[in-house]
């Protein structure tokens, strides 16, 4: 490359030699091709005039991408910040939406399941605590109120043994009735308050559901309902107490009767259902009843609360289950639609 001066301009000279073969007139071809040189560095000299316009433009752009991309890094770190803040006021089972696609969306998962176990803890500490009020309660009363019931049915009794009138038996009869009411509600107090030392041994859910169901079927039959076991055959032991056990199961299908009744539209039906699930061995009372509102259904395992009438219940049942489960280290859960039925599910740890 030569730069000479032509007039006033620099020129930039070029030349090529190029050789030829033979048959051509000559050989040993020299090419030479002369040009401004304003003209050959023109691009050299755009790009100087532009670059700088150009990296200030790529500069801009990259900051922009970096705010977009920190502002949608924030947005779920501000989510969770305002979900932990509200755990840590003590609003525990609230939940965090979160969909990002990444690892925030994987984090966002665990916070609620997080969540959701915190809310289980406490709502069982509260059971806890309450089961254990009702308990100094019961006892108190158990034996305050035990000793005058024996008292009054034995002198009921020493009235009967004379020639009381056609309404004064009516009338002990009554009362012995009464009577045997009081000391059936004594006897669960009794029950709920005793800390009971549970022979714990190893053994099959479907066995305490069958021995349950050979209790109750002559019951289930007189109430026209029909009972479906549903077991799974190769289900894991548990460790529990058997006597225990058959009392939970036959609280909860006796409820499931109890929903059942007057049902005209459909054929009243209770499903009893074994199954393993996630290291869990389960079983679930199904019934196609009346369905429990949703107000309610968060007080139901509550000590004394009860939707039927006096005569009915003292509203221990579900709390007796509530403490029995509880020495089992298992879980209850409750599903329930007003008009379509109520679901049961009991969970217990399988034995290792």
């Amino acid at each position: 490359m030569i730069e000479y001066n032509f007039k006033g301009e620099n020129y930039l000279i070029g030349y090529w030699r190029l050789y030829l073969k033979y048959h051509f007139f000559t050989t040993g071809w020299t090419i030479v091709m002369s040009q401004a040189r304003s003209t050959v560095l023109a691009p050299v000299a755009y790009f100087k005039k532009f670059f700088f316009l150009f990296a200030v433009l790529t500069f801009l752009v990259v900051c922009l991408l970096s705010v977009v991309l920190i502002r949608k890094s924030l947005i779920p770190i501000e989510t969770l910040r305002k979900g932990t803040g509200q755990i840590a006021n003590g609003e525990f089972g609230i939940e965090v939406d979160i969909r990002s696609g990444d690892e925030f969306e994987n984090l966002g998962r665990d916070f609620n399941e997080m969540s959701r176990k915190l809310k289980e803890g406490r709502e069982m500490l509260v059971q806890s605590a309450k089961m254990g009020a009702v308990g100094q309660m019961a006892a108190g009363v158990v034996h305050e109120i035990g000793q005058p019931l024996t008292s009054i049915s034995g002198l009921i009794d020493i009235f009967g043994l004379g020639k009381p009138s056609d309404a004064d038996k009516r009338r002990l009869d009554l009362m012995r009735k009464e009577m045997e009411r009081l000391t059936t509600i004594v006897s669960r107090f009794k029950n709920f308050a005793r800390v009971s030392e549970h022979t714990m041994k190893p053994l099959s859910l479907n066995e305490v559901v069958e021995a349950t169901y050979a209790l109750l079927e002559h019951q289930l039959q007189m109430k026209r309902v029909y009972c479906n076991l549903e077991k799974q055959g190769d289900l894991p032991p548990i460790l529990g107490d058997r006597n225990s056990l058959q009392q939970v199961f036959i609280n909860l299908i006796i409820n499931s009767m109890d929903a059942l009744e007057g049902k005209k539209d459909e054929k009243p039906t209770v499903t009893v259902r074994t199954y393993s699930q996630n290291g869990k061995v389960c079983v679930e009372v199904k019934d196609n009843g009346s369905g429990i509102p949703k107000e309610i259904q968060e007080k139901i395992f509550d000590p004394f609360f009860t939707t039927k009438g006096p005569e009915r219940g003292t509203g221990l049942g579900l709390a007796i289950i509530s403490s029995i489960l509880h020495q089992h280290h298992a879980n209850i859960s409750l599903e329930s639609e007003v008009g379509k039925g109520t679901q049961f599910k009991v969970s217990f740890p399988a034995a290792s």
